[in-house]
């Protein structure tokens, strides 16, 4: 199943899908070392590796590292939430902090929103805006502190867009999926609270960068559980490449699934995936 709506997706993009599965570890390696000169880009789950402290995930990793000399993008993925089974950070694929996007707990909708941003990486046009007939939801898109500073506060790592720029994307993404976008920043941790509890009553679901706060907030924690409506958490970064503190995430428990690494564009994919959320 995943495989058939990898491909019809792939299609759509036009660009060509190389569906693999195995436990052999070497010959993930065998593949990649082989084969990356035919690679744009590589999505891999690597399913109990990526939590593992044994020899394993160091094979794993050492597989991924035989393309990130050719400054390729990676995307880990998962079916689940592993941060809803006790998990508390991941071990990155990539040590060198390279090009790897990280997105986790959408189901099917995990794979398909990788080979979006792989598409978008390429800068293929995708024929279906997959819209939403006569039907409109509101969807919060709450930032927390310093993202108003986007386009001047390391843009290496954040990219030159501004705010501002991301709004006005969000909001043509979301007419075409049939979402009235709120989008909102704040540097304070209580005007946050309030506004995950606003949305309770008025929102479909929420889209939450709480930038520093994910590795601080207990209040946020607690106000994202006690919303029952569809949540993602958003990272411009993979916090999972970044400084150790950043790789622990009181947001992550308690949403739904996790679009981080991916740029600015994670914005928009993130868009898409709650669209298939609230539909569900």
């Amino acid at each position: 199943m995943i495989r058939d709506a990898s491909r019809a997706l792939c299609e759509q993009f036009g660009i060509q899908l190389d569906f693999r599965h195995t436990e052999d570890l070497d010959k993930v390696s065998q593949w990649l070392a082989r084969e990356s000169q035919e690679f744009d880009g590589v999505i891999v789950n690597p399913v109990g590796y990526s939590r593992a402290t044994t020899v394993p995930i160091e094979n794993y990793r050492a597989a991924i590292q035989t393309i990130a000399h050719l400054n390729k993008p990676v995307i880990e993925v998962h079916i689940n939430n592993i941060f809803h089974h006790g998990a508390e950070s991941t071990q990155p694929l990539r040590e060198d902090g390279g090009d790897m996007g990280f997105i986790c707990g959408f189901g099917l909708n995990s794979y398909l929103a990788a080979i979006r941003a792989i598409g978008l990486r390429l800068q293929v046009h995708h024929r279906d805006h997959n819209r939403r007939i006569n039907k409109v939801d509101k969807v919060f898109i709450l930032n927390g502190p310093n993202l108003n500073l986007l386009g001047r506060r390391e843009p290496e790592i954040y990219g030159r867009l501004t705010l501002e720029d991301l709004a006005r994307r969000c909001a043509e993404v979301g007419v075409q999926r049939g979402l009235d976008v709120e989008f909102r920043q704040t540097n304070h941790e209580g005007e946050l609270v309030d506004w995950i509890q606003e949305a309770i009553d008025v929102a479909k679901g929420i889209i939450v960068n709480a930038a520093a706060y994910t590795h601080t907030s207990v209040a946020i924690h607690d106000a994202l559980r006690a919303n029952p409506r569809p949540k993602i958490e958003l990272h411009i970064s993979n916090p999972h490449l970044r400084e150790a503190f950043r790789q622990f995430s009181y947001v992550s428990p308690v949403v739904d699934g996790i679009v981080a690494g991916l740029g600015t564009s994670g914005y928009a994919l993130s868009l898409q995936l709650m669209a298939d959320l609230i539909d569900s």
